[in-house]
């Protein structure tokens, strides 16, 4: 069975989340650093994976064909200059907030038309985010400011990320640990999120009373 076939099955059976410190050893594990880099930022942000890479990939048309003349693309769909741009090291910032260092990220949104553009600030006040940050701290030293952190279509991004986790479960991972770890109220995680309203938050709320139920 494939790791993401395994994980959609556990998934459907409602069986355990995998904790952070498994997120941070299979961080850890990933030896290639812009990789480790989206594996990292995928799981801080609660991103969608068309949020941090480019949403079509790049156009290889007349450059790889097969023997029956099929074109491959990262992305099946046409290329536009609009589509070509992931998260830049610029839209990464360390700064301090309300006495808080934290390392304040800016996406797109792309599911929520009246929020076009989500940041999200990462407090480096807590163990877990200081230990996921230094892993990716070597590569975003080596780019310039200006320069994308993942130039590839998000199909592509599916495939190598698959092996690990699958990219949309592993929103829903982020989601779990930010209701039950840190109790995040709803209008919060929705925020976070970047959900168009409560519905989906909601889900994540009804999680606590089973882990009200682990504790008495």
């Amino acid at each position: 069975m494939k790791p993401w076939e395994k994980q959609k099955q556990i998934k459907e059976q409602e069986l355990s989340i995998p904790s952070i410190d498994y997120i941070i050893q299979t961080a850890i594990d990933i030896k290639n650093e812009r990789l480790k880099c989206l594996f990292v930022l995928l799981y801080l942000t609660g991103g969608r994976i068309c949020e941090l890479v480019r949403r079509k990939g790049y156009d290889i048309t007349n450059k790889i064909k097969d023997k029956t003349n099929r074109i491959y693309r990262y992305n099946k769909q046409a290329n536009s200059e609009k589509d070509k741009t992931s998260v830049k090291r610029k839209q990464i910032s360390f700064e301090e907030k309300k006495g808080r260092k934290v390392m304040l990220i800016t996406l797109r949104n792309e599911k929520n038309r009246r929020r076009k553009v989500k940041e999200l600030p990462i407090p480096l006040d807590k163990q877990e985010n200081i230990i996921l940050v230094e892993l990716i701290m070597p590569y975003l030293n080596s780019l310039e400011m200006e320069s994308e952190l993942f130039p590839f279509g998000y199909q592509y991004a599916y495939r190598i990320l698959k092996p690990y986790f699958n990219p949309h479960w592993f929103r829903h991972i982020r989601a779990t640990h930010l209701t039950i770890k840190y109790d995040l109220p709803v209008h919060l995680l929705r925020t976070f999120m970047g959900w168009t309203d409560d519905r989906q938050a909601s889900a994540y709320q009804e999680m606590r009373w089973g882990d009200i139920l682990d504790k008495l």
